[in-house]
């Protein structure tokens, strides 16, 4: 039903190719700053980035390689191939650049990998790979244009793209080299033929396509093959009544169908390496259903624990969102549930990853819900329309603003994203330790070296699991520790035991000399992947000696 009372159902044809040109480009622009967060630097334990499940700087050259050209290969399993793939495709041409100028010697699967300047081509490869969830950032948010503008018109479809846009994640996701980005691009641009099917008709063009992205967004991150589940689901029972209606044969009625399924398990076979590689395609069944659910967070498998687990997603998704789009989306899939079901009928698919993921592994990360969060931001674009062409004038003029404010509000967040990456507290950490760390120092340390700041040469980072003693060692020199804020009701997570926690702040051989973090402009942070706390301890002798000042 159109959003004009009386008026005759609507189908958008999207304006020229200048509009989402326009949108891709802004959204580059916005998601590039930070980009560089947390590079590689030339040491064995810090030659990786700083994000959690980052891809960068080689895993995607090195799982390519073991697919299809090792004997013998070692690989990760904890995600498919395809987003290797993708990043492979920026990636292997810079390698194959310093191959043949001298650059790459004897690549090798340890430090320094065979590159003659690590610390440049580790932090290019990183550049690199983050920047394919860049174009894909941008790609996704014309999809959601491209979308909105079918389901409804193109102005709507303008106002989606800017809901998008303004996601707080796309800020984070769109530029690291985490699989997410990728996942979320290739569901919504299924999602995308998905509304031009049920708009119109099923073809045997749109069935290929969207078999495509049925393949290609499982086999970037499993959990959204349940969105395309649920899709064909639909598409499948749409198709066919209209096929009873118009008076097509069955044959004829179930070939694109058929076309369609075919595709999709042909393209899934193939981007997931399954094809290539079963024993990494089985490797990585095996991570997910047995490490891949190991979390200490889980919610109980009871009555309370599932309402929790609900009052969770919906935090969530509220901060993926942001309050205003999050308010606004409500009204608009109450507006399209009452006025246009067929619309209403598009983000039904949504529903899938918390009911067929989310529910049965009864935990959740903001990351999760992502396709979730996408299909509201576009029915909040839904409802700020509705209030753009409503017959009450005051609710006309009220439209502008809240378009504002809900976009204003999800890039503010966006934005405390962005400057809590450039000036992460382990910056400050780095440069404190440049100033007071010496050649033969030792600094401790619990967790993943991954996530250190710079430590210059010649000082020794060692591990520690239990105690801060270890021994036939003296004790180090320093102590440093990172606490990543988590849940909203939680006040630190740190790896360090207990134990060695009360040790080392209640007893007589450290000082704390430094405590660091950048504020963040909004409580609770929705990402806690970045800008950690960050405390440095300093042997009691060390502290009097150099004249460090204790805390």
């Amino acid at each position: 039903m159109s959003w004009s009372p009386g008026g005759p159902p609507h189908r958008a044809t999207p304006g020229s190719w200048r509009t989402p040109a326009l949108f891709f480009l802004v959204a580059v622009v916005l998601y590039l700053p930070g980009i560089w967060w947390g590079m590689p630097y030339d040491a064995p334990l810090r030659a990786r980035p700083w994000g959690w499940d980052e891809l960068a700087p080689l895993q995607s050259v090195t799982e390519v390689w073991g697919v299809f050209f090792a004997k013998n290969p070692s690989f990760n399993p904890q995600y498919p191939l395809m987003q290797n793939m993708v990043q492979a495709v920026l990636v292997l041409p810079y390698m194959l650049g310093l191959w043949l100028t001298g650059g790459l010697s004897t690549p090798g699967p340890t430090y320094p990998f065979g590159f003659t300047d690590p610390a440049a081509s580790l932090a290019m490869t990183t550049l690199l790979s983050r920047f394919a969830s860049v174009l894909m950032a941008a790609g996704t948010v014309v999809a959601a244009w491209r979308t909105a503008s079918v389901l409804w018109d193109e102005t709507t479809g303008r106002i989606a793209a800017m809901f998008v846009l303004t996601m707080s994640p796309m800020f984070f996701f769109g530029k690291t080299s985490n699989v997410d980005m990728g996942a979320l691009f290739w569901t919504a641009m299924g999602l995308m033929v998905f509304a031009e099917i049920l708009r119109e008709t099923l073809t045997t063009r749109r069935a290929i396509f969207i078999g495509v992205c049925a393949a290609f967004a499982p086999a970037t991150k499993d959990a959204n093959y349940s969105v395309f589940l649920v899709a064909g689901l639909i598409l499948t029972a749409t198709h066919l009544s209209r096929a009873r209606r118009d008076g097509v044969t069955r044959a004829e009625a179930l070939r694109p169908l058929a076309i369609g399924l075919v595709t999709a398990v042909a393209c899934y076979v193939t981007a997931s390496g399954l094809v290539f590689r079963p024993s990494r395609f089985m490797a990585h069944l095996q991570w997910i259903t047995d490490s891949g659910l190991d979390v200490p967070i889980r919610f109980p498998d009871t009555l309370v624990g599932y309402v929790g687990l609900g009052g969770r997603m919906l935090e969530v998704i509220t901060e993926c969102l942001g309050g205003p789009v999050a308010a606004l989306a409500a009204a608009g899939l109450a507006l399209c549930i009452v006025r246009d079901r067929r619309a209403a009928l598009w983000g039904l698919p949504a529903i899938g990853i918390p009911l067929l993921v989310i529910l049965p592994a009864r935990f959740v990360f903001l990351r999760f819900l992502l396709p979730v969060a996408y299909v509201l931001a576009i029915f909040a674009a839904a409802a700020v329309s509705a209030m753009w062409r409503a017959e009450w004038k005051p609710l006309r003029a009220l439209a502008p603003a809240c378009l504002a404010v809900a976009a204003g509000w999800s890039l503010l967040h966006g934005a405390d994203f962005v400057q809590q990456m450039i000036f992460d507290a382990r910056y400050d950490a780095g440069a404190w330790l440049h100033a007071h760390a010496r050649p033969g120092d030792r600094i401790a340390y619990f967790g993943r070296s991954a996530q250190l700041p710079v430590i210059e040469a010649g000082v020794t980072v060692v591990p520690r699991k239990e105690s801060l003693h270890a021994a036939g060692e003296p004790d180090p020199e320093f102590v440093l520790l990172e606490s990543m804020t988590f849940y909203a009701d939680a006040d630190r997570d740190q790896d360090i035991p207990p134990d060695a926690d009360r040790e080392l702040r209640a007893g007589p051989e450290y000082r704390e000399v430094l405590d660091v973090q950048r504020p963040a402009w909004f409580r609770p942070r929705a990402i806690w992947f970045f800008n950690p706390r960050v405390e440095i301890f300093a042997r009691a002798d060390v502290t009097a000696e150099r004249g460090l000042v204790s805390r």
